[in-house]
Order: C-alpha cells, then sequence, then structure tokens
C-alpha cells in the first residue's frame, strides 16, 4: 500500500492515480514529533485564532497536509501554511473540512485568516461543508433520515451568520450557501470524503489523543471505500442542497422584515397580498397560543408590529380623532371619514362603515401590544430611604 498519489509500475511512473487507504492515512502518528500530555486547557474556547506560517515555494501546488498536536496546529494548501497556537478547540476532522473545501471550492473564501469579510466567508463555508460530510455519516451510521440533511443545513446557515463573531456578515446565508455549491466542484469533494469520514470516525473516540497526528495528501488521490454508500449519499446531498438554495423562498419562509418589505413596498400586488396574508396568518397563530407564547415570542412579534404599524400609518389613512392608523372607513357623498377600533363612529353611521384593507393586521398588533404589556417584567421597586 502506497500513499504516493502517482504509484511507479515497473520502473514507470503511471498517470493513473494509486488506490489508497483512507483509515490508513488519517491515523498516522507523527514519529518527528514528542508525544505531550495535555494539559487543563485542552478544552478551549470554540473559535480557533489561526495566523499565516511560514510558505514553501518546494512544495508541490497540489498538496495538502495537516498536523494536530496539543500545543499547536498546521494546516497548509500548496504554499500557503495556517498555525494555531495553543490547544486545539475542534477536531482534527474540522481542520481537515477546510482542506477538502480548498481543494474542492479553490477560488471561493477558505482561508481562516485575512479580512473580516473573507474570514467570516471561510468561516461559514468551512462550518457548511463540515455539517453536510458529517450529516452524511450520521445518517449512514445513526439512522438520521437523508431529507433532513439539506433543510438543516439551510437552516442553520440562517443561525451562523446572525452569531455575535459573524455580524456583520457580508451577505445573506442563502446567497453564501449558492455561491459556495456553485463554486465547488463535486466530484473532487466527493472523492476525497473518504479523508474526513476516517479521521472523524477516530475522532468521535479519541477526541483528546494526547498524540501529533500529521498526514499529507493529493487533490487527485482515489480512496478504497467498502461499502460506496457514503460517497454517493454526499453526491445527492450536494445537488439537493444546491437545488434548495437556488430556489427563491416561499412566503412562509420570509423573514419578518421581509415580509414587511413585500407587504408595503412591493409593486407587484399580488406578491404584497400574500406577503400581507402570511403576516396576518402569523399573527393569528400568535394570537391562538394567547398564554401558551413565551415572553421573548411575545417581544420579538411586538417589535414586528412596531415596525408594521409604523409603516402601516405612512401608506394609509389615519383616524381622524386620535392620528392612529385607521381600521374602519366610512364613505359620505365625496368625502371619507376614518376611525380606529377606539373612536368608533356614531350608530347609524357605523352600520354603513366598512373595513379597511389590512384592518385585521392593526387589530392583531393591538391584541400582541397588550399582551407584551402584561408579560412585560414589572418595574424595580424604588429604594426606600429618608432625607438626611
Amino acid at each position: 500500500m502506497t500513499n504516493d498519489a502517482h504509484a511507479a509500475t515497473n520502473g514507470t511512473s503511471t498517470t493513473t492515480p494509486a488506490t489508497v487507504s483512507a483509515a490508513a492515512l488519517v491515523g498516522g502518528i507523527d514519529p518527528r514529533r514528542p508525544v505531550p500530555t495535555p494539559g487543563p486547557a485542552w478544552q478551549a474556547p470554540l473559535s480557533m485564532s489561526w495566523h499565516p506560517g511560514p510558505e514553501d515555494a518546494d512544495r508541490a501546488k497540489e498538496e495538502l497536509s495537516i498536523t494536530w498536536g496539543p500545543t499547536s496546529q498546521t494546516l497548509t494548501v500548496g504554499t500557503e501554511s495556517f498555525v494555531h497556537e495553543g490547544p486545539p478547540t475542534t477536531f482534527i476532522s474540522s481542520g481537515v473540512a477546510r482542506l477538502l473545501l480548498a481543494a474542492a471550492a479553490p477560488n471561493t473564501a477558505w482561508r481562516p485568516v485575512g479580512d473580516g469579510d473573507s474570514v467570516r466567508l471561510a468561516e461559514l463555508n468551512t462550518a457548511l461543508v463540515e455539517m453536510l460530510l458529517d450529516m452524511v455519516l450520521v445518517s449512514a451510521t445513526e439512522g438520521m433520515p437523508p431529507d433532513m440533511i439539506a433543510p438543516q443545513i439551510a437552516s442553520a446557515s440562517e443561525w451562523l451568520v446572525s452569531a455575535p463573531s459573524m455580524v456583520p456578515f457580508p451577505s445573506s446565508a442563502r446567497d453564501a450557501v449558492l455561491k459556495l455549491l456553485t463554486d465547488i466542484d463535486d466530484a473532487t469533494l466527493t472523492r476525497l470524503s473518504p479523508i474526513f469520514f476516517e479521521r472523524r470516525k477516530v475522532d468521535r473516540t479519541q477526541a483528546h489523543s494526547s498524540a501529533v497526528v500529521a498526514f499529507r495528501f493529493r487533490t487527485d488521490q482515489v480512496f478504497e471505500v467498502e461499502p460506496n454508500q457514503l460517497q454517493g449519499e454526499l453526491a445527492r446531498q450536494v445537488v439537493a442542497l444546491r437545488t434548495m438554495a437556488s430556489t427563491p423562498k416561499s412566503v412562509a419562509e420570509l423573514t419578518t422584515d421581509e415580509l414587511v418589505l413585500r407587504v408595503f413596498a412591493q409593486p407587484d400586488e399580488a406578491v404584497a397580498t400574500a406577503a400581507r396574508e402570511e403576516m396576518v396568518s402569523r399573527l393569528r397563530r400568535m394570537e391562538a397560543m394567547g398564554g401558551q407564547s413565551t415572553a421573548t415570542m411575545m417581544e420579538q412579534l411586538g417589535q414586528m408590529m412596531g415596525i408594521v404599524a409604523n409603516l402601516y400609518y405612512l401608506v394609509k389613512p389615519a383616524c381622524r380623532v386620535c392620528a392612529l392608523p385607521a381600521t374602519h372607513m366610512l364613505q359620505v357623498g365625496e368625502q371619507r371619514d376614518y376611525r380606529c377600533d377606539g373612536h368608533p363612529f356614531a350608530p347609524p353611521a357605523s352600520n354603513a362603515a366598512r373595513d379597511l384593507p389590512g384592518a385585521a393586521v392593526i387589530r392583531a398588533g393591538a391584541f400582541v401590544a397588550r399582551q407584551s404589556a402584561q408579560m412585560a417584567p414589572p418595574p424595580a421597586p424604588m429604594a426606600q430611604g429618608t432625607m438626611r
């Protein structure tokens, strides 16, 4: 068994990549390194701060390597080198995921160093590739339905871009996922994926090994895989995720801000109407939940209704009595009189009054405001004391 990308045959080299064992590759302990005992700081923060290492002009451009120990970790991609000093804060297989990203999508952000936007994009891309590979493995070994993989990654991407360490993120999560999946070479990622799968299996049982592990591989290598279900499932999931990212969001998937913009700033009346109906539907679901709603949920909905009410006030008529957004209109000849629910028309005029479009939104907003006020914590009591 050889780890050379091009095995020699009868003294001559062949252009056919040699098949190597991924399991044997990823378990290689570096014999040149001492084996220190990890200290109590092994459990470190969640992120790793890399810095550029020395470049090596003689290193093959297509070669990638990793050296991972309890005191420092190094990733190399071609002539570039990246070093983290101190205890590792992730699995070795997390470093492998970044190397596979660099191999399969060299034109997208993958480097762990650089300006803020570049690093944030690289961290998201690495996290997405690692989640994809890990979920494929979990699906095969622990029975997670494969249909859950792409939706979970899409949801996780939305959460990741809003994490404190990722703000401000330079694009939407969907655009970032689509950019990654446009740039990535499916065949390369699939062919090299056994390196991650085999290393992640080791990490699950030897997460805190004190040995220094080091191995290298080339972008054109082929690995023995028996059976081949993992690579096949990975290829299917890449296509599924790419399709999901390239498909426009349904109304139900829109955020509150996106709904508000569609309701009040969308020239296409059909699009605006669909967004308005979704907003009202969400508010009614919240109203039906009543006391089951959490304080956080009510606070978020209250903020949404604040936006809605403010924008509604700008583009819709106001109550003639209090100037709040009107919910009723009465036509008297060529004149129109507008009122809110708190100042109804007097009989018999009220019988001729009609609801304004969007009145349900304002009523639901009033309900949310009442609920939010009821669930707000009481003000702290003022300190009692005596005058001196």
